[in-house]
């Protein structure tokens, strides 16, 4: 197992979602069931956001986050991510493959977390508060935009990837969602706590806080924000069948980065996400 499949975000809930008595081909009435799903959940919340945002949810006019971002100080950061996991992982074979990378895991994203942090404070013209946007100004607001978000993106994503799974069947499941099923208790909550806490608030913190905002540089907001989608899709291509959903999922996150100036609502969105998946995993593992 590849120690850096756990750097990266524990993936879709669709890989938890519906399948044959067979538990691993979706069929057509899985995808149709999902559809009516997604419709009923969708509609609401895209309405609700619409009311709650309806003065400021568009975001062509969403001021530039002054910085001297680069894309040499995104590489250092990601190579630093990166490396750090796999050696940490080799230094660690002793525990076991799974465990190893486990631990590799949550290690090179608290290093993920301290150098965008780092880098933002050096770059960022207002520091990582104002000008990444790395605060709580308004909790009750983000977060709410945050439950709406989820409701609107989450049922689409999962339709896609049943979809996709409907097409291409007997596709792997996500490593990490087989292992959080076989480890004892405590590496469960290890993964439960890379997944649901580490993860999002390193990968919003680089894709969104660093990349998107070094985007927002050289162009508007929506094309930023679909180079950083397909890129944060690209990065989980260990999970073929997640790629495509999750630079939809991305274009979720990168909206509500762009349109509350924040990170909060997009970490809150992204732990939502993951922490649905791995506790249908974990339900699923006991049943």
């Amino acid at each position: 197992m590849p120690p850096s499949m756990l750097s990266n975000a524990l993936l879709t809930l669709a890989q938890t979602a519906p399948t044959s008595g067979s538990g691993e081909t979706v069929q057509a009435a899985d995808v149709l069931h999902m559809l009516a799903v997604s419709v009923a959940l969708a509609l609401p919340s895209l309405w609700l956001l619409h009311r709650l945002t309806r003065r400021d949810h568009r975001i062509n006019a969403a001021p530039m986050r002054g910085s001297t971002l680069t894309p040499m100080h995104l590489l250092v950061v990601f190579a630093l991510w990166q490396g750090s996991t796999v050696l940490v992982a080799q230094s660690l074979m002793f525990l076991g493959n799974a465990q190893a990378s486990i631990a590799a895991g949550i290690v090179g994203q608290v290093l993920l977390i301290a150098s965008a942090v780092w880098l933002g404070a050096k770059t960022f013209d207002l520091g990582v508060r104002q000008g990444m946007g790395l605060d709580a100004r308004k909790p009750a607001k983000d977060t709410l935009k945050a439950v709406l978000l989820y409701f609107l993106a989450a049922p689409v994503v999962t339709l896609l990837s049943m979809t996709i799974r409907w097409l291409v069947p007997n596709l792997e499941i996500h490593e990490m969602l087989r292992q959080i099923v076989l480890q004892p208790v405590a590496w469960k909550v290890a993964i439960a706590f890379s997944a649901v806490v580490a993860a999002p608030l390193a990968e919003e913190i680089f894709f969104r806080g660093l990349l998107q905002s070094m985007l927002r540089k050289h162009m508007a907001p929506w094309p930023a924000i679909i180079v950083t989608s397909v890129v944060f899709g690209l990065i989980h291509l260990s999970v073929p069948d997640s790629v495509i959903p999750l630079m939809l999922f991305g274009a979720a996150l990168g909206w509500a980065y762009e349109n509350t100036g924040r990170l909060l609502t997009p970490i809150l969105l992204h732990m939502v996400f993951n922490g649905v998946s791995v506790s249908a995993a974990l339900m699923s593992g006991n049943g």
